[in-house]
């Protein structure tokens, strides 16, 4: 059964896009990218298909949106692990590491979006969203990138290259966390996060 929406009273759009992002998110995690149409969005919301388009031009646009807020919350997350696990630089980038494999464990269809290719397209967006959506994830690397400088500086790395490590790093946690994915009964060695962090982040014995 279709849901009537109530009229959003002046000034309250921005309340409706977020209700369509909302929306977008709850489809996606359900059904997987397939089932993120504006047809459904609008009929979860409560609204006409048109009255998405006040708000964003087409689909696409709403599903880059919805990147660029996974990839807001991915950034809080990892700064949340990072203060949870206290002042040493080393601990830091372990728990930020763990709650990286974390995120992509909740949010499985999200992350995969996140890193599906559509938010750095040129050919299905606008060129005015392209320089937005090219830097979507480097607020959320440069998380990654603080806490390996931050045990360089400590003298807990033996490398001076902070942003190379943290590149590597980033590569394989991100190959780890699609394995964890498609490949569940693999006989992961206990202790492997921790020896990827030991050897992507050069940190000493």
């Amino acid at each position: 059964m279709t849901k009537t929406r109530t009229r959003n009273r002046r000034g309250e759009g921005v309340k409706l896009r977020q209700d369509i992002l909302a929306a977008a998110a709850d489809l996606l995690d359900r059904g997987g990218e397939a089932a993120v149409t504006l047809r459904e969005i609008a009929l979860t919301v409560g609204i006409s298909a048109p009255s998405i388009y006040a708000h964003f031009t087409d689909r696409e646009a709403v599903v880059a949106a919805l990147v660029s807020e996974t990839f807001d919350l991915l950034e809080s997350d990892l700064r949340g692990a990072m203060e949870q696990a206290g002042p040493n630089p080393v601990t830091r980038l372990r728990s930020l590491a763990a709650a990286y494999l974390d995120f992509a464990r909740r949010w499985p269809q999200r992350y995969r979006v996140m890193f599906g290719g559509l938010w750095s397209d040129t050919t299905v967006q606008p060129k005015a969203e392209v320089n937005s959506t090219l830097r979507m994830g480097h607020s959320a690397f440069g998380v990654l990138l603080e806490a390996v400088d931050a045990c360089q500086r400590a003298g807990a790395a033996s490398d001076t290259d902070p942003f190379s490590d943290a590149a590597g790093l980033w590569a394989a946690l991100h190959g780890l966390a699609q394995l964890n994915t498609v490949a569940p009964l693999f006989p992961w060695p206990a202790g492997l996060l921790d020896q990827m962090v030991n050897r992507l982040a050069l940190l000493r014995d």
